[in-house]
């Protein structure tokens, strides 16, 4: 039964099941540190009810015995999450960085294979960076707001 409170709690707070399948984790003094402390703190594997964290490790390894890794991001400035037209999810972080900055985060994504190379090399190329469909915009239906019908406009 070890472990199953932790299940129930995860259900009751809908939890995404790809977020389950990760490795959850304590230190070995069961407290957790700031920030700049924790890179020298020491992380174990514990129960999940006995847990502190969620590691980016997943429990189940790659099909070549390595183990395989989430993205887990603890962002320090706002940020909006989307569905698009096509069921892909939209990341809108507000932080102010480089062109070039810019650039070097996307093309790490497209490495780690977090976004489409296409996507990447797109908004490397542009002198606007990246861009995203406006919520009203469908794939293979380019309308502006202003072109579509009034049955057709967010919230009609």
């Amino acid at each position: 039964m070890r472990g199953q409170l932790g299940r129930v709690v995860l259900q009751a707070m809908r939890v995404p099941h790809f977020v389950t399948a990760l490795t959850p984790v304590t230190t070995t003094d069961g407290t957790l540190s700031s920030s700049e402390e924790a890179a020298s703190e020491e992380r174990v594997e514990a129960p999940l009810d006995e847990a502190l964290l969620w590691s980016a490790q997943r429990r189940a390894r790659g099909w070549d015995g390595e183990s395989r890794y989430a993205l887990l991001l603890d962002l320090d400035t706002a940020v909006h999450v989307a569905k698009s037209s096509s069921g892909n999810t939209h990341l809108y972080v507000d932080v102010s960085m480089t062109k070039e900055q810019h650039d070097a985060v996307m093309d790490a994504l497209a490495k780690a294979g977090v976004i489409e190379a296409g996507f990447a090399r797109s908004g490397i190329r542009s002198t606007f960076g990246t861009t995203l469909r406006l919520p009203w915009v469908r794939k293979h239906q380019d309308k502006t707001l202003h072109q579509l019908t009034a049955m057709e406009r967010p919230g009609a």
